[in-house]
C-alpha cells in the first residue's frame, strides 16, 4: 500500500479528516519522477519527506500537490503556530515558508514574527498549474494572491489540456463574425427572438418542470434583465426568484433560513438518497457577501469572462440560497456576467441551457466533481419525509475554496456549443426556411401565416405534412402545393443540403 503524505498526512490531526483536500500524493517505487493525473500525484522516493515532520510535509504539499486553500484553513488552524514561526524564522526566503506564514496569518488572524525577505514577491497559485486573476500584494511576506476570487472566497481552476484548448479560441470575434453573417439587423432580432424562447425551454427542461404559458413568460422577463448589468444585492438575487416563482408560497425575500438538500432519485427517503446538502443557514450570510463581492468587481482583464461567467453560476448552485429556483437564477447569472463583460451586447443571448440538456449526463458529473466530496463532510439522519438532522462535520471554507475545475471547462464548453450550435444553426435554419418560402411563393399564392405554418409543420415532421394539417389548411392551400411544400422542404433539409 502507498505511503500518504503532505495534506492528507497533516490533516490526519484535524477536525476535518474527510476534507476532499487537494490531489492525494502516495510514494510509487516505480516511477522517477512526478507524475500527476486528475486525482493524485505520485512521486518517487527520492521526492517524498523523510521525517514525520509537519513542516516537511507542508512544504511537500505546497512544492508537489499545489495550494489547496481549503486544506490550509483546517491546518493552519489545528496545527501548533510554532510550526509555521519556525518555518519563517529559518528559511526567510523560502517561497513554501512564505506562502505558509501568508496563509497562517490570514486564517488565524495571528500574526508572525518575521524579519522580511530579500528576493521578489512570488504567486501563491503557479499560473503554469492553474488559471490565474491578477495579482493582490501579501506586502509583508512578498506574495500575490492571484486567485481567481478574493483571500475569503476563491475557487480554483486547474489547467488541463481540454480547458486550454478551449480557452485558445477568440470567442469574442467568433460571436462578431457571427453577427455579422446574419445578414442585417431583422434576421439577428429573429435569431435572438428564437434563443430566447429556446433558452426558455431548455432551463425548464434541465429542472424537469413544464414548460407551461405563464413560467415561459415569467422566465423570458428574467433572461431579459440580464441587460440591466445591476449590481447584485440579496433584493436584487430575491426579486429574479420572485420573478420565476409559479407559486406566491414558494416566492422568496431573502436568503433561506433553513437547511435544504437535493435528493436523487430513489424509492424511499433515506440519508444515502441525499446527494449534496449545500452550506448551513447560518453560514449562507458571510458565504454569500463574498460571492457578491465576486460577483460585482470590476471584470479582471487578465481572466477569461467566459470563465468568470460559468465559476459564479456554479459558485450560486453550490451556496443554493433559496430553497427553490436555484438552477434557472444561475443561468442567468451566466448571461448578466457576460453583458457585464461586453461578451453580450444589444440584447443577444448563448442558449446554454439547451446545450446543458444534450450534455444532461456530462452536466451531472461535473456537479458531483464539487458536491460528492462536500456530501462526504455531512454526517445525516433522516426524521421523515420532509425532515433531516444533518450536522456539517467540517469549516466554511469546504465552500470557499472548492476544485471548479470540471464544472468551469463544460460550463466553457456549452458557451462555445451555445454559439456553434444553438444560434450558428438557428441561422442556417432561418435561411434554409426562407429559401424554401421563396421557392413555393415563386409558383404558388400562399397567404404568409399559411405558408409559415406548414412549412414549419413539414420540417418539424421530417418532410411530411400531416392529414390532419392538410384537412385544416384545404380551403386556402390546395393539395398540389402542399405536395410541392413537402418536396421543397425535404430537399432544403435534408442532411446533404448541409
Amino acid at each position: 500500500m502507498p505511503l500518504a503524505l503532505g495534506y492528507e498526512t497533516l490533516l490526519r490531526g484535524s477536525v476535518d479528516k474527510r476534507h476532499p483536500g487537494a490531489l492525494i500524493a502516495v510514494v510509487d517505487h516505480t516511477i522517477k519522477a512526478k507524475n500527476t493525473d486528475t486525482t493524485q500525484v505520485r512521486v518517487p522516493p527520492a521526492l517524498a519527506p523523510v521525517s514525520a515532520s509537519p513542516a516537511e510535509h507542508l512544504e511537500f504539499a505546497l512544492k508537489h500537490q499545489g495550494v489547496s486553500l481549503s486544506a490550509l484553513e483546517n491546518i493552519c488552524l489545528d496545527l501548533d503556530p510554532s510550526i509555521f514561526q519556525k518555518m519563517v524564522h529559518d528559511n526567510p526566503d523560502s517561497r513554501y515558508a512564505r506562502i505558509a506564514g501568508a496563509v497562517f496569518e490570514q486564517f488565524t488572524g495571528k500574526s508572525l514574527e518575521y524579519k522580511g525577505v530579500k528576493s521578489g514577491y512570488t504567486e501563491l497559485f503557479n499560473p503554469g498549474d492553474y488559471l490565474c486573476g491578477s495579482p493582490n500584494k501579501v506586502k509583508k511576506y512578498r506574495i500575490h494572491f492571484n486567485g481567481l476570487g478574493t483571500p475569503a472566497f476563491s475557487p480554483i481552476v486547474r489547467r488541463s489540456t481540454g480547458l486550454d484548448a478551449l480557452l485558445s479560441r477568440n470567442f469574442q470575434s467568433d460571436l462578431e463574425n457571427f453577427i455579422e453573417s446574419v445578414g442585417g439587423e431583422k434576421n439577428l432580432d429573429r435569431a435572438i427572438g428564437w434563443a430566447y424562447l429556446d433558452e426558455t425551454r431548455g432551463s425548464f427542461d434541465l429542472e424537469r418542470e413544464g414548460n407551461k404559458a405563464g413560467r415561459a413568460k415569467m422566465f423570458l422577463g428574467l433572461l431579459r434583465r440580464a441587460q440591466e448589468q445591476s449590481t447584485l444585492t440579496e433584493d436584487y438575487l430575491c426579486q429574479l426568484q420572485q420573478s420565476i416563482a409559479m407559486n406566491p408560497l414558494t416566492e422568496e425575500f431573502s436568503f433561506r433560513h433553513k437547511q435544504n438538500w437535493l435528493q436523487r432519485g430513489a424509492s424511499r427517503f433515506t440519508a444515502s438518497s441525499i446527494s449534496y446538502l449545500p452550506p448551513p443557514p447560518e453560514s449562507l450570510p458571510a458565504l454569500m457577501a463574498e460571492f457578491l463581492d465576486i460577483a460585482n468587481r470590476t471584470q479582471d482583464k487578465t481572466v477569461d469572462p467566459l470563465v468568470m461567467a460559468n465559476l459564479l453560476s456554479f459558485a450560486f448552485v453550490f451556496l443554493h440560497p433559496f430553497m427553490d429556483g436555484n438552477g434557472r437564477v444561475s443561468r442567468f447569472l451566466v448571461h448578466q456576467q457576460l453583458c457585464r463583460s461586453n461578451v453580450l451586447k444589444n440584447g443577444l443571448i448563448l442558449p446554454v441551457s439547451v446545450e446543458m440538456k444534450q450534455h444532461e449526463a456530462e452536466y451531472l458529473n461535473a456537479l458531483q466533481s464539487v458536491s460528492s466530496p462536500l456530501r462526504n463532510l455531512w454526517d445525516v439522519m433522516v426524521i421523515d419525509e420532509s425532515n433531516i438532522d444533518g450536522v456539517f462535520r467540517a469549516r466554511s471554507g469546504a465552500y470557499r475554496y472548492w476544485d471548479a475545475t470540471q464544472c468551469v471547462e463544460f460550463g466553457v464548453r456549452m458557451t462555445h456549443g451555445a454559439l456553434d450550435h444553438a444560434l450558428i444553426g438557428e441561422v442556417e435554419f432561418l435561411r434554409k426556411f426562407d429559401r424554401v418560402k421563396e421557392a413555393i411563393n415563386a409558383t404558388h399564392g400562399v397567404r404568409d401565416n399559411d405558408l409559415t405554418t406548414l412549412v414549419r409543420c413539414a420540417v418539424d415532421n421530417g418532410g411530411v405534412i400531416s392529414m390532419n394539417r392538410r384537412k385544416q389548411f384545404s380551403a386556402t392551400v390546395d393539395q398540389d402545393t402542399m405536395d410541392d411544400i413537402e418536396r421543397v422542404v425535404g430537399e432544403a433539409f435534408s442532411p446533404s443540403s448541409n
